[in-house]
């Protein structure tokens, strides 16, 4: 096709819709039922012309020329019907299933062309996009256009068999659409596409429109809801053109348009989010702005993991290439450190176990970096320590812990390709600076890539290692002026980071300086608290269902510091667990619990239990068992009611210690639970192997538990577990009644949570609970 026919084509185009358009807002029967057909013949031909050219996908071109056909042949007898035979053409049957064939065709060329690009795509990206935007759909269509009311899809189908079927054709082809624009992550999409899609997105809007005119009685011929649907089908020919003019002049295929549909993209998140927009300007329910968040919530979630696991692959042969390059570098370094003439410089600079810097080395080239920073320069600073290494050198020996510190500076060699300072301070300390015009992200960037660098296996004489880091980083001249106060600083921001876990990295802040402070304030009022005048335990009702009896409690430990008020066991209960405090405390703990327990039980003529939370030190004390026995011995109570309750961290441990003592507990009678079940890394193996009698749902689970069915799914799972067992299940933090009636549903044995009571002090529960109970 030669240029000036091309743009004539276009002209012409362009013209006539004005005049369509023109007709339309005047709502002319007589020149809309003229000029209708004209649009749609033209589109028809085009198409069909696309069609004809020689290429290995282009059936879809051919049923976006029949649906631009049907329409023409459809206005042809609309024409003749209303302006010859004078017929009201609304009531003919074979014209309005004419209408009905260009919304089967799209939907067909629309899945033709989907089909015809998915093996392009990663499948199970493909189902996520699948599953979340045709919920999205579903849930939108069902909202938006049948206003939540089952009768009116059955009415459609009922008395408009047509209808129902567009509505089914747009959509299928409006889903076809989206997923497969939300795919193309990163290839580029060429305008003739563009314009097609567009044109059957416009298409299908006007059509859903049109479908809800019609069930108000609203559609008015001619209108310009008729302009919409002779732009659709003018921008799919527009994009025929372009496709044919092209092809002529560039050779161009359509077959490498599409590209993977890996890497990042904010497409999915937009047109996820477009349905909520659409709920928020019709003023819909807050319920159902959150079902559509919880889909997006869901499909983010899913989708990160499967981009994660992808992007891993495609760098598993990068990895590979890398290792050979390593091994090189390596292997210089070695003949290097073995060259006689360095032996001094070596011994005198670098680390006798790593080969890096030491430490004198580090700080003296480290106060010369800073001298010599220049304007707009930053000197980072990050200070490394390596996750559990004592354990590496207590269980398998000193020479084995060197190698693995040799393993790990070989690594930070070879990562260091910043022109970095790295020294080993010492035992399994590492720091780095380096000098530049850096941004905050590059930085993180960095720290991200060293600690994936050492993560990877060690493998030593048949022992293998997988090592953790946790990094401080901060910033001359931002956060000190001087060596020693950096230095104090990036100490700071990784002991911040052990706090988070493994493989953490922090920069320094003026927070983390107060947070510190604070743990320091919290230390020192620990270590000079008077127990009985600054603690008291709470109580929280632990609820037998559906019979809702009171069956125990649960004691909770509060803190009233005489200098500093409340102090929420959050922050202090680590702070304790650290410095030792927490075995006189738990001890204090038992004894408050069981004189309180003995109190109401031989009072009401009860028998209820009390929960006691149990600290990992407590259990490693020898006398630990000894005390619990003079406790019960001194009050004179029933070793059942007592429950103690541990985390899965210490039923995991399986040590032979650990083995004795739950045995030990559970000969005398007293109950074990495992608290926070189902958080950490449940293990049916465990709760086998010892004489466990609770499981508590972790309140995670019970908290999403009516508004995601796989958590209701998990609940119930460790529901039938415990009762193949022949243990108890309690759900923690049960708060509303939708949660208890999930519950009870789920023949979960008990329930803790606000929605029985808060936790309170004795007396106050005495009041509230106790009396109440015992009246009953």
């Amino acid at each position: 096709m030669k240029k000036q026919t091309y743009i004539s084509i276009q002209i012409v185009l362009g013209i006539y819709f004005i005049i369509y358009f023109i007709s339309a807002v005047f709502q002319s029967d007589f020149w809309g039922n003229i000029l209708s057909p004209i649009g749609t013949f033209a589109a028809s031909i085009i198409l069909f012309t696309v069609y004809l050219r020689p290429r290995k996908i282009r059936f879809h071109w051919l049923c976006a020329s029949l649906a631009c056909f049907f329409w023409f042949l459809a206005d042809i007898l609309w024409a003749v019907y209303d302006l010859v035979l004078g017929l009201d053409p609304d009531e003919i049957d074979l014209i309005t299933y004419i209408y009905m064939l260009p919304n089967i065709f799209l939907a067909i060329a629309s899945g033709i062309f989907f089909i015809s690009q998915w093996h392009k795509w990663n499948k199970v990206q493909l189902i996520l996009d699948v599953l979340a935007i045709t919920s999205s759909g579903i849930t939108l269509v069902w909202i938006l256009l049948f206003h939540k009311q089952s009768e009116m899809i059955l009415s459609i189908s009922a008395d408009s068999f047509t209808t129902f079927i567009s509505i089914i054709c747009d959509f299928f082809a409006g889903c076809c659409i989206v997923i497969w624009f939300n795919s193309n992550r990163n290839g580029k999409i060429a305008n003739s596409i563009h314009l097609v899609v567009i044109g059957v997105f416009l298409y299908i809007c006007s059509d859903l429109y049109y479908s809800h005119q019609l069930f108000r009685d609203e559609y008015i011929p001619n209108s310009l809801i008729d302009s919409a649907y002779m732009a659709s089908f003018l921008l799919i020919a527009w994009g025929g053109l372009i496709d044919i003019f092209y092809m002529e002049k560039t050779n161009i295929t359509t077959d490498n348009i599409m590209h993977q549909n890996t890497g990042a993209s904010r497409k999915a998140l937009i047109i996820l989010s477009v349905p909520i927009l659409l709920i928020l300007v019709n003023n819909y329910e807050f319920k159902e702005v959150l079902i559509f968040g919880c889909i997006i919530a869901v499909y983010q979630i899913l989708s990160s993991y499967v981009q994660y696991t992808i992007r891993n692959e495609q760098l598993l042969q990068r990895e590979k290439e890398l290792n050979s390059l390593l091994e090189e570098k390596i292997a210089e370094h070695t003949k290097d450190l073995l060259d006689a003439n360095n032996n001094l410089k070596i011994l005198s600079q670098r680390d006798q176990i790593t080969g890096l810097f030491n430490r004198r080395y580090f700080l003296d080239s480290l106060d010369q970096m800073l001298n010599d920073t220049m304007s707009g320069e930053s000197v980072y600073i990050i200070f490394m320590d390596m996750d559990r290494f004592k354990s590496i050198n207590d269980s398998y020996g000193h020479d084995i812990g060197d190698k693995v510190l040799m393993e790990i500076g070989d690594r930070l060699e070879s990562w260091n390709t910043y022109n970095a300072l790295l020294a080993r301070l010492g035992g399994d300390e590492f720091v780095i600076a380096v000098r530049g015009r850096f941004q905050h992200s590059e930085i993180k960037k960095m720290v991200s890539e060293l600690i994936k660098c050492c993560n990877k296996p060690i493998n030593i004489n048949n022992y293998e290692f997988n090592i953790t880091l946790s990094a401080g980083i901060t910033q001359y001249p931002n956060d000190a002026n001087e060596r020693s106060s950096l230095m104090k600083n990036a100490d700071i921001a990784m002991y911040n980071s052990k706090s988070q876990g493994y493989n953490q990295y922090s920069f320094f802040n003026s927070e983390l300086n107060s947070k510190i402070l604070r743990k320091n304030e919290i230390e020192l009022l620990l270590k000079n608290a008077n127990f009985d005048k600054e603690f008291e335990l709470y109580y929280q009702p632990q609820i037998k269902i559906p019979e809702n009896n009171l069956i125990g409690v649960e004691a909770l430990l509060r803190w009233k510091a005489l200098e500093s008020g409340h102090i929420s066991p959050a922050e202090f209960i680590p702070i304790a667990e650290e410095i030792g405090i927490i075995v006189p405390l738990g001890e204090w703990i038992i004894k408050q619990a069981v004189m309180q327990i003995s109190k109401w039980n031989n009072l009401y003529d009860s028998d209820l239990k009390v929960g006691i939370n149990i600290s990992p030190k407590q259990l490693d004390t020898p006398n630990f068992i000894d005390y619990v026995l003079s406790i019960i011995k001194t009050y004179s109570i029933k070793p059942s009611w007592l429950d103690m309750e541990i985390t899965e961290s210490i039923a995991m441990k399986g040590e032979s210690t650990v083995q004795s003592i739950f045995a030990t507990i559970a000969n005398l009678g007293i109950s074990i639970s495992i608290d926070d079940f189902g958080t950490g890394y449940s293990s049916l193996s465990y709760i086998k192997k010892f004489s466990f009698n609770k499981l508590k749902i972790a309140k995670p689970l019970v908290d999403n538990i009516s508004t995601d069915s796989s958590e209701a799914q998990i609940i119930k799972a460790i529901v039938m577990m415990a009762k193949t067992l022949g243990i108890k299940a309690i759900a923690e933090g049960v708060e509303s009644e939708e949660q208890l009636k999930l519950l009870i549903s789920l023949q979960c044995d008990e329930v803790q949570g606000y929605i029985f009571g808060h936790p309170l002090p004795a007396s106050e529960f005495e009041r509230m609970h106790i009396k109440q109970f015992a009246n009953k």
